[in-house]
């Protein structure tokens, strides 16, 4: 058998992973584009300061004035820690380090407008890479990006051509299209940080959104859901154990308050029938669970028990009294032929009306007939001193439905019943009488008297039949032998 698996433990796991992956969906993304937004700033805010210096730097190249160029270098350095502004000539050397320049531009405009003692700003800078060069100048120019670590900072290194714009030519010339090369450095630690923070909050935020929920939701499945489940399934275990009492109490307006009223009709129905059980034969539950209503023949054993002198008896008795005493008498006759499996057919009035079928059915017949009044012989004193007297026999029955289509019974009609009603009608009190159909079915295993002859209602012959005395302790052992 497989192993059940709690629904609790079900429904838990659907919600958690639910929760996971649609709220972790959504933070990831949340933080995706939180993180996107503040790359793209901190990239947007370097390129437009690249563009403020560009302006800048030709503003301040125009007139010639280097050294006023310097000291805005200088400035920036000063004002912003956190940033760097360095310029490199084409070629990726840093400006201002020698008078070279000045010297080429004072050659191209004729005369010597610009001073050679210009501070001398980028003296300590190393020049740039031949492959920084290169990508810069590929065929057209470009902007050099990149990221690096250092002091456990973090930066952005962008490096941006500065044009040789036609406005500039006159002074650096027209033969080349880059004129310089402008780095910025940009310390992007506290950015880097501020991610960091979002990832964790974003992180945080989700435990704790998906606990929320999960718990909520959970109590919610749990209030309506799974508790009312297990006291539906608890009422059904009761029932199937025989307790028709159980009853499930849900004040619940919806499909579960609705199930639970269904399965409490449901027990009563139960119930009801259960009771109603009591009255029935089992031949007749058994044919309606097989849904069989046709007739058919099939030998039987018929055992009849009639109460001696009931009538007289019950005419001189408390109505009470007369009920309870039957009534002891019909249940310990009754117990004790289901205990040889036999089957209550019908009661009339005092009269008790049972069949046995099946392997060995006639030697459990004898053995419920002697043990019945053995019992009853046994306690007189509680029953009024009222003794039964048994008829037995073997024969060919109809079995069928019998009745109406509102009132019908599943009985046993036919000569071999009407024989053994006659049997028993002629039994003394304590005696049982059986025919010689039955006797020779049993005759092996059991002691009798007789034989007798007997006539009886409806039979033009004279019929042989025996008193039942005992049945042989080693009756199994001669019927197998038989």
């Amino acid at each position: 058998m497989a192993k059940r698996s709690s629904i609790t433990r079900k429904v838990i796991v659907i919600i958690s992973v639910t929760l996971i992956l649609g709220i972790g969906l959504i933070t990831y993304l949340f933080t995706r584009n939180i993180i996107k937004t503040i790359n793209d700033s901190t990239v947007k805010n370097l390129e437009v300061q690249t563009d403020v210096l560009f302006n800048a730097i030709e503003n301040m190249m125009m007139p010639g004035d280097a050294a006023l160029a310097s000291a805005f270098f200088s400035d920036i350095a000063e004002d912003n820690p956190g940033s760097e502004i360095l310029l490199f000539r084409a070629d990726g050397r840093p400006a201002f380090t020698d008078t070279s320049t000045i010297e080429k531009v004072n050659a191209i405009i004729g005369t010597e407008r610009f001073d050679k003692n210009t501070p001398r700003v980028f003296s300590d800078i190393e020049s740039l890479s031949a492959d920084e060069i290169a990508y810069i100048m590929q065929p057209f120019p470009h902007t050099f990006k990149e990221s690096y670590s250092s002091d456990n900072r973090t930066y952005i290194r962008v490096l941006t051509p500065l044009i040789n714009l036609p406005k500039c030519t006159l002074c650096h010339g027209s033969d080349h299209t880059v004129r310089g090369i402008v780095e910025i450095n940009e310390d992007i630690t506290d950015s880097i940080m501020q991610q960091r923070d979002n990832l964790v909050f974003a992180g945080v935020s989700f435990v704790v959104i998906v606990v929320l929920l999960g718990g909520i939701l959970t109590f919610f499945m749990r209030k309506s859901v799974l508790d009312p489940v297990r006291e539906i399934g608890r009422a059904c275990t009761a029932v199937t154990a025989g307790d028709f009492d159980v009853r499930i109490d849900l004040s619940q307006q919806d499909e579960i308050g609705q199930l639970a009223e269904t399965v409490n009709t449901m027990v009563k129905g139960l119930y009801e029938r259960f009771a109603l059980s009591k009255f029935v034969s089992r031949s007749t539950i058994s044919a309606i669970a097989s849904a069989s209503e046709e007739g058919e023949k099939q030998f039987v054993t018929m055992l009849f028990s009639d109460v001696r002198s009931f009538t007289n008896y019950s005419s001189s008795r408390e109505p009470a009294t007369v009920v309870s005493v039957l009534n002891k008498l019909l249940s310990l006759q009754t117990d004790i032929i289901h205990k040889h499996g036999g089957d209550i057919d019908k009661y009339v009035g005092d009269e008790v009306v049972a069949t046995f079928i099946g392997e060995g059915a006639e030697l459990r017949a004898a053995r419920a007939a002697t043990e019945i009044v053995e019992v009853l012989s046994a306690r007189q004193g509680e029953l009024d001193n009222l003794m039964v007297g048994l008829g037995i026999h073997y024969g060919e029955v109809i079995m069928g439905r019998v009745g109406s289509s509102s009132r019908a019974d599943y009985t046993v009609i036919g000569d071999t019943v009407n024989l053994a009603s006659r049997l028993c009608n002629s039994a003394k009190p304590g005696m049982i009488l059986i025919s010689s159909a039955f006797y020779e079915k049993i005759k092996a295993s059991v002691d009798v008297t007789g034989p007798y002859e007997l006539r009886v209602k409806g039979k033009e012959d004279v019929q042989k039949v025996y008193g039942l005395k005992k049945v042989l302790q080693d009756a199994g052992k001669k019927e197998e032998e038989a």
